[in-house]
């Protein structure tokens, strides 16, 4: 029987407190980092805790010249930028100079046509969420733009993606077009606004703009461009600063002035308790206000963002419940989200993983590329006591049995023998992944969407497929396909099993609330018993 979908099938939540963070052993941090970053890569690796910096590793020349990186090096942090944009707008907010639910027409009374009856519908909020369906591929101008009222004309005149409000589209124009609400909604300028409220009471003495003259060049990263097989170096302001990039990025700063920031928006040096709630409340697409929020394996939040833009790249990381933040700042090519990772681990290690099990085609009917596709009432449960006792030899001991199932009737479709890591990782993921209560998908039990490649990997209605270790089970917010129809997006949590060594996906679940919240009882059921 399926269960009603109440309180009990309410989703996973992340931890509410946790131990204090271990020391950090600076030394072999170090070591760790200069042990596992490309030998070509030049950078800045900052920890810090409660605004006191811990590592600033400053890898590579600022120039040509002998003069190495410090934590003083001026950096362009390009996206990462839009939290000072956010902040910039909360603060208003918070003195009744704006609101968030004010739609843009209210500082743009002047926009005509199509972008007057979308700046009448599209709001603050929209804009800062990434909401407001915004294309950033007709909307944005070049960097240089020097029109601010057109820039927005044009931005609200080119074709939508969508209404606002109805789907998360990262958008560099939305923020552009926050920055010129700033300087409608105060008289001044963009710049000195953001300075005024958010740098100035952070203590940000050596962060300003591309065009904020007070800053020391000659401490600056080049900005480091490849064109035609060819490194150019050129200067960190040789770059557009107009109404096709404020407010979206633009921002130079150093490891040191970081660390102040990240401190910043802790306490209320610069927002109130109720703007950063706001600030860091996930919504749609795991977004809050100038930044993505997730769970983490461990159960608490990381809250972060990424940065590209000519010639820079960044990753920024905050772990507000353990006091520490990552930032990883380079003018080179590269993965910075992977090495902030890597400290990441070392700091916190995450529990190793293993998963194990197998898949049946049961009763389900193959279609001619031997994948069977059905839409089915599932539920996810513990394994039993017999089944684990029935279970191969290879299944360790210590591993969480999670079965799926169809609901009707109760006949096994999966299951898996996963370890402590792997369980908290996927619950860590599902909490990412299921949509926040304001945008939650309807608790109607309704049928989720099941994959399975039964003739690849020899499943048929009498056997199970076996699923051996190594695979990659991952839980993302949403399933991007192609169908007949082309390409299609389905935003529900979906579970998967990925086969890297082959390219395949043998297992692909498209999970509605009811199927979502039992996978989450079933992986806090199995988290309850310490590894």
């Amino acid at each position: 029987m399926v269960p009603p979908c109440g309180h009990a099938c309410s989703a996973a939540q992340p931890v509410d407190t946790v131990a204090p963070p271990a020391e950090i052993d600076v030394a072999a941090l170090e070591a760790e980092i200069r042990r596992n970053v490309p030998p070509d890569w030049w950078g800045a690796i900052l920890v810090s805790r409660n605004g006191v910096v811990k590592v600033a590793a400053g890898i590579g020349l600022i120039h040509d010249e002998v003069r190495p990186i410090d934590e003083n090096t001026l950096f362009d942090i390009a996206s990462c930028a839009k939290a000072m944009t956010a902040a910039t707008i909360l603060r208003l907010a918070e003195t009744n100079i704006l609101a968030l639910d004010h739609p843009v027409a209210t500082f743009f009374p002047d926009l005509t046509g199509d972008a007057l009856e979308r700046g009448k519908v599209v709001t603050v909020r929209h804009l800062l969420g990434h909401t407001a369906g915004l294309d950033d591929s007709t909307a944005i101008q070049s960097l240089i733009f020097p029109d601010r009222d057109e820039a927005v004309q044009r931005a609200f005149a080119a074709p939508p993606l969508s209404g606002p409000g109805e789907r998360f589209r990262y958008s560099n124009t939305g923020y552009v077009v926050l920055a010129a609400i700033i300087e409608k909604a105060t008289n001044q300028r963009f710049e000195d606004v953001a300075k005024e409220l958010v740098l100035d009471p952070a203590g940000l003495t050596n962060t300003g703009f591309l065009n904020t003259e007070e800053l020391d060049d000659s401490n600056a990263a080049p900005r480091v461009l490849e064109r035609g097989g060819k490194v150019h170096r050129l200067t960190i302001r040789q770059d557009g600063w107009g109404w096709g990039y404020k407010g979206a990025g633009g921002v130079l700063t150093t490891m040191a002035e970081l660390a102040r920031w990240d401190a910043a928006l802790a306490d209320d040096s610069v927002l109130s308790e109720a703007s950063r709630d706001a600030m860091f409340t996930r919504g749609k697409g795991g977004y809050g206000l100038g930044w993505f929020i997730e769970t983490n394996s461990r159960g608490t939040r990381r809250i972060h963002h990424s940065g590209g833009t000519r010639g820079f790249t960044c990753w920024f990381v905050r772990l507000p419940e353990e006091n520490t933040f990552i930032a990883v700042l380079s003018n080179q090519r590269g993965r910075p989200n992977t090495i902030a990772k890597l400290v990441e681990d070392f700091l916190f290690p995450p529990l190793p993983e293993s998963a194990v099990g197998g898949f049946t085609l049961g009763d389900r009917t193959e279609n001619k590329h031997g994948l069977a596709l059905v839409g089915e009432l599932l539920l996810w449960r513990p394994a039993t006591d017999a089944e684990r006792a029935n279970a191969d030899a290879s299944v360790p001991k210590s591993s969480h049995g999670i079965v799926l199932e169809r609901a009707t009737d109760g006949a096994k479709i999966m299951d898996l023998w996963i370890s402590h890591g792997t369980a908290a990782r996927l619950n860590a993921e599902l909490i990412s992944a299921t949509p926040p209560p304001d945008v939650a998908l309807a608790p109607a039990i309704r049928p989720s969407v099941l994959s399975l490649m039964s003739r690849a990997y020899g499943a048929s209605a009498s056997s199970f497929a076996t699923l051996a270790d190594g695979l990659t089970l991952s839980i993302r917010d949403r399933y991007l396909g192609f169908g007949e129809a082309g390409s299609f997006e389905d935003v529900r949590p979906t579970f998967t099993i990925i086969d890297k060594a082959r390219g395949m996906w043998p297992v692909i679940v498209r999970m509605d609330a009811h199927t979502a919240a039992t996978l989450g009882e079933t992986l806090q059921a199995g988290l309850k018993t310490p590894p």
